[in-house]
């Protein structure tokens, strides 16, 4: 199951994700879904690992 969330105004994912590595957690920034968009850097798309 994926999750889609929008980011604050002024948060680009792609930032986030570095960030978010450093803490062992990841996500895909949703430019990988959405291409080049203007907005696509607002989005992320989570999934939760099932063991």
């Amino acid at each position: 199951m994926f999750v889609w969330a929008r980011l604050r105004d002024g948060v680009d994912a792609t930032d986030l994700l570095k960030v978010a590595i450093e803490r062992k957690v990841m996500f895909v920034p949703g430019a990988a879904f959405h291409g080049a968009g203007a907005d696509a850097q607002r989005f992320v798309c989570l999934s939760r690992r099932l063991r």
